[in-house]
């Protein structure tokens, strides 16, 4: 938990105490409406979570189990029940078809050198860091950068 969230509970604890109050935050109102919202919502949210398949579903999911075990192996672990769970690109005999746009990203991607040395204030910064670690007798930690 977070030491702002443990500190408030604290707060409000010895505040309640000093000032001789319980803070309830759940009002009988609000429980009651709390219920009847709950009520509607199991009226409301009834939805039937296993429909009656349409007959070329079933079809098609019998026909992959029994190409699966014909093969001996599942056809394709991104499907799972005929669910498709990513994109399947259009793809013709000939291939797919050229995608601009990534090409067009890729080319926005920068690649900076790795043995270029560091800015000047980034080199102040580090030798600030070490001179105030010197001064207070600590010592941090930090990755080397070069």
């Amino acid at each position: 938990m977070d030491h702002d969230i443990k500190a408030s509970i604290e707060n409000e604890k010895l505040s309640s105490k000093r000032l001789d109050e319980k803070w309830d935050f759940a009002t009988p109102e609000d429980k009651k409406e709390l219920k009847a919202q709950q009520a509607i919502a199991k009226v409301e949210n009834n939805y039937n979570m296993n429909p009656e398949l349409d007959s070329d579903i079933i079809n098609s999911e019998a026909n992959m189990k029994s190409e699966e075990v014909r093969l001996a192996h599942k056809l394709s672990p991104l499907y799972e029940g005929l669910i498709q769970t990513r994109d399947d690109p259009t793809c013709t005999s000939a291939g797919c078809p050229a995608q601009t746009y990534v090409a067009k990203e890729e080319a926005k991607i920068v690649q900076y050198p790795v043995d270029v040395p560091l800015a000047t204030d980034v080199e102040d910064s580090i030798a600030s860091e070490g001179a105030a670690s010197n001064q207070l007798g600590t010592a941090w930690n930090i990755p080397a950068w070069r």
